[in-house]
Parts: structure tokens; C-alpha cells; sequence
């Protein structure tokens, strides 16, 4: 249930700064506001409490994922949700690291995606953040971090100036 407060946080947060910038200036680009808002949330914030949940309760983070408790792996896992949130919250603030930090997100959370899927399918791994609405919204945040991302980029590119 957390990734979808965190995906509805992002969709609040981008709602109401598109709807206060929209008054003052036409020119707000959507997907540039929207990629912000979901590496601020769905990544970094959440990123952060995962980072801490992996370490602080890792028994019951792993139960909660339906793995075994005790599993060193599982400090790994803490690491790299706090420099995916730290990428992240950097791509927030800053705009030129954004579409970079979009797609390595959506990368990483795609890629988790495929080993939930592949754990729910291969070892009938039902666990609550491990499949079910979790996975759906977690799948949805991955391909939307990577369309954003990509868009960003290809923006972006666009609209530099030619180099010799």
C-alpha cells in the first residue's frame, strides 16, 4: 500500500504546482513537473524510508517482501534504495540531472518489478509487497520514471544548441 501513497503524493504534488505555476507562466512543461514530482516521492522519499526499513526492520521488511529474515543481502537492498533516493532527490531539484535520474530510476525499478513477477510466477511468492496492487503500482511508477525520463532527455537534446 505505501507505493500508492507515494504515487499519490507525486500526483497531488504535481497537481497543485502545475496548477499554481499554470496562473503565471503558459510555458510549464507537464512531463518535466510530473517526472520531478514522481523521483521526489515515489523515489526518493520512499526511497529513504526504504532504505531505513531494510536496516531498522529488517525482519519484517523481508517477511513483508516474502523472503527469509536474516538475509545480509538485505543491507545491499538499504544501500541501494538510499543512492536511488539520493539520485533521486537531486533530480528533483535540479533539472539538468532529472531526465538522467528518471531513467536509472525507472531501470531500477523495472528491473525490481521483473523479479517480483518472476517471484510470484516461479515460487508462488504472494507476500503483499511483493505482488498484487504493489506490483501493479510499482510496474506503473518504473514505466512511467522511463517514458518521462526519456522524453526529458529527447527534450532536452532538442533543445541545445548544435556543437562543432
Amino acid at each position: 500500500m505505501y507505493m500508492l501513497f507515494w504515487l499519490v503524493v507525486a500526483l497531488v504534488g504535481f497537481g497543485v504546482q502545475y496548477a499554481l505555476r499554470r496562473r503565471h507562466d503558459r510555458s510549464v512543461s507537464v512531463p518535466d513537473l510530473l517526472l520531478g514530482w514522481l523521483l521526489l516521492s515515489a523515489v526518493g522519499l520512499a526511497g529513504l524510508l526504504g532504505a531505513f526499513a531494510h536496516t531498522a526492520f529488517a525482519a519484517e521488511t523481508a517477511q513483508g517482501i516474502g523472503f527469509p529474515a536474516g538475509n545480509p543481502f538485505q543491507y545491499e537492498v538499504a544501500v541501494a534504495n538510499l543512492a536511488f533516493a539520493v539520485l533521486a532527490l537531486v533530480g528533483f531539484w535540479n533539472p539538468d540531472v532529472r531526465p538522467v535520474a528518471g531513467l536509472v530510476s525507472g531501470i531500477w525499478l523495472g528491473g525490481d518489478a521483473i523479479v517480483h513477477t518472476h517471484e510470484l510466477v516461479a515460487h508462488d511468492n504472494t507476500a503483499p509487497n511483493n505482488a498484487g496492487l504493489f506490483l501493479v503500482i510499482e510496474t506503473v511508477i518504473a514505466l512511467a520514471l522511463l517514458g518521462l525520463g526519456g522524453y526529458a532527455a529527447a527534450s532536452r537534446r532538442s533543445a541545445a544548441p548544435a556543437r562543432v
